[in-house]
């Protein structure tokens, strides 16, 4: 049986690797697409300044206290004027890691390659809402997760831009820490489950299965 564990859990890592790819080479393609965000050029305008001062970072022409300083009206309006974006990665990550698995029975195309699925772990049906809870706390790597980015999308027109970084570090942070445990429960609970599974009622077993 703990053979058996290992093999999933390793399938399980693979079927991530490729979702993530999949989902962040979709998210690079919508933003070629330049009509996609009405606020282009600002937005490209606050790139380079920001990575203009991280340049003189690397280079050691200031500290790393000076660099944040200078630095953080940039992030803010890189965040401000690439909303289009983050609401553009919310649509993929949505569609992709709930609906998606809907209509494919439990599986991502990551899933389907490694021949693993998601059922229900008292063998009940599957619904949006099983996805969807599914899907909201885990922090995906490369383009973060749903929580994150309604709640970011919000702030960002409500807050100052001091008081928007702080809040953007406090959600990510709490989102990576509750990302870690699921990590942690995966490994050590003899179900494999993570936090995000138990959360959502579900779990991962052989295609076959």
């Amino acid at each position: 049986m703990e053979k058996d564990n290992n093999v999933k859990l390793g399938k399980r890592i693979s079927a991530y690797i490729l979702d993530i790819l999949i989902a962040s080479l979709i998210f690079s393609l919508v933003t070629l697409v330049r009509f996609i965000n009405p606020n282009y050029d600002k937005y490209l305008e606050a790139s380079n300044k920001y990575n203009e001062v991280l340049q003189e970072y690397y280079d050691g022409k200031m500290t790393a206290d000076e660099m944040v300083k200078n630095n953080t009206e940039n992030y803010y309006l890189v965040s401000k004027y690439g909303i289009s974006y983050s609401i553009s990665a919310f649509v993929i990550l949505f569609g992709y890691f709930v609906l998606f698995p809907v209509f494919t029975k439990g599986q991502t195309i990551g899933k389907k390659i490694m021949k693993i699925k998601i059922v229900s772990n008292n063998n009940q049906n599957l619904n949006l809402g099983n996805y969807l809870l599914r899907s909201l706390p885990i922090y995906y790597l490369t383009i973060g997760s749903l929580i994150p980015f309604i709640l970011n999308t919000i702030l960002i027109f409500i807050l100052s831009s001091n008081t928007y970084l702080i809040a953007n570090s406090v959600i990510t942070y709490t989102f990576m820490a509750i990302y870690m445990v699921s990590v942690i429960l995966i490994l050590i609970r003899k179900d494999k489950r993570g936090l995000h599974e138990v959360i959502s009622n579900t779990k991962v077993v052989n295609e076959e299965v």
